[in-house]
């Protein structure tokens, strides 16, 4: 039986060198060093797929970005993509890396019943 994928959205992982940039590399590092084998899917909404096809985490780990797409589709697209991820693959849970997202994360909870982890950090927190 094929391992059910993690799920990690992210609002980016390369396209600039901030923050939730690296707080969402060094989660997937460390989701890599902890479950080698693990189907991992990372889902971000600024990055483009050739600023993706730079990062390395192996095999298991599928990079997918919706950056190309003119900024007032994309929040649409990246709905869409995590709803057919959702759908089709039945992740074990999905990791929300922005707070911005996790209404995303509770309809797919509604809906299908992933459970879901959402990250709260920097100063967005303390409001």
């Amino acid at each position: 039986m094929r391992a059910k994928p993690l799920l990690l959205l992210a609002p980016s992982l390369s396209a600039a060198p901030g923050g939730i940039q690296t707080l969402t590399r060094d989660l997937v590092e460390a989701l890599r060093e902890l479950f080698p084998d693990r189907p991992t899917v990372v889902v971000t909404k600024l990055d483009k797929d050739a600023q993706l096809a730079s990062c390395q985490y192996g095999s298991a780990t599928r990079l997918r970005g919706v950056g190309d797409l003119p900024a007032f589709a994309r929040s649409c697209a990246l709905f869409l993509m995590i709803l057919r991820c959702c759908a089709f693959s039945r992740p074990e849970l999905l990791l929300v890396v922005h707070r911005n997202h996790a209404p995303i994360a509770l309809i797919m909870k509604w809906l299908f019943g992933v459970p879901y982890v959402c990250m709260l950090h920097g100063v967005e927190a303390w409001k």
